[in-house]
């Protein structure tokens, strides 16, 4: 299968060096291509190219919606050209009043949109263990399914447009409110006479065992916050979360003052993994 990439940051080469294990041929547009050269692949030099390719699926996995429309509708956009029916499956997580828009300008274009935000960083995209949930047409998500499962061991179809967004917005609501709430369990427990070690295993036997401490335990061991997933990348969406919930009319008081916490550890730490809130609380 030849499958185009737009997009080759960290998650976006996470996906590829997956997809090339896996057998499959990659051509990727990316605003800097000499990364994608030095890795062994091909690139393209704009969006439009890989419309050109004969291209089994194009995914997409940038930083935001706005980023997906200048991907899609700029000068050498990928919408440029006619689609012939080919598979757009986007990754990124969008501005849920945004992402509606791009079903309708895909098709436009003679293309099929799979909205298909995912959950989970760098190391579960190489291991193909990424979470997947799918918005749009049942049957452009049943054609996406074998290349689908080869990045997401746990995959679901959730409905009409819009909602795969909604929810993994709110799936990061949850993930930034855990992750402060475990920083502030660890910075107590540390104070009262507990090892960092022995405070993150002790509660991954508890009400602490998740995900989120299973992803974070070797950074807030290890004290290396480099980027899986940066801090301002998850604030983008903790804010879309208090504006979904506003237009919701529902107060969020918990998630509020999380939000809080990640903003102000973006300024301290900017660039670094939204698990260094630990550090702004610890500090």
């Amino acid at each position: 299968m030849t499958i185009g990439l737009i997009g080759y940051g960290k998650l976006g080469s996470a996906i590829a060096e997956r997809l090339r294990n896996e057998g499959h041929t990659l051509t990727i547009y990316n605003r800097s291509s000499e990364k994608v050269r030095g890795d062994g692949l091909e690139a393209v030099p704009t969006p439009a190219d890989l419309a050109s390719r004969s291209s089994s699926a194009i995914l997409i996995c940038v930083t935001d919606s706005a980023a997906v429309q200048e991907v899609l509708n700029g000068a050498q956009g990928l919408l440029k050209k006619n689609l012939d029916d080919r598979l757009v499956i986007d990754l990124t997580t969008h501005d849920y009043r945004a992402v509606g828009e791009l079903h309708t300008q895909v098709a436009a274009a003679g293309g099929r949109y799979l909205e298909a935000p995912v959950a989970g960083s760098v190391i579960p995209a190489r291991n193909g263990q990424l979470v997947l949930w799918a918005s749009g047409e049942k049957r452009d998500y049943e054609t996406a399914e074998p290349l689908l499962s080869l990045l997401a061991s746990t995959r679901t179809f959730v409905g009409a447009a819009g909602r795969a967004t909604r929810l993994k917005l709110i799936n990061n609501g949850v993930l930034g409110g855990f992750m402060s709430v475990l920083s502030e369990a660890i910075d107590l427990a540390e104070r009262n006479g507990f090892s960092r070690e022995e405070v993150i295993e002790l509660l991954g036997q508890g009400a602490g065992k998740s995900t989120v401490l299973t992803a974070k335990q070797g950074k807030l061991l290890s004290g290396d916050y480099g980027a899986h997933f940066a801090l301002e990348t998850l604030l983008k969406d903790l804010n879309l979360v208090r504006e979904m919930a506003g237009d919701s009319a529902r107060a969020i008081t918990t998630l509020n003052s999380a939000t809080l916490l990640y903003q102000k550890a973006a300024e301290i730490f900017p660039g670094e993994d939204f698990a260094a809130v630990f550090k702004l609380i610890r500090n």
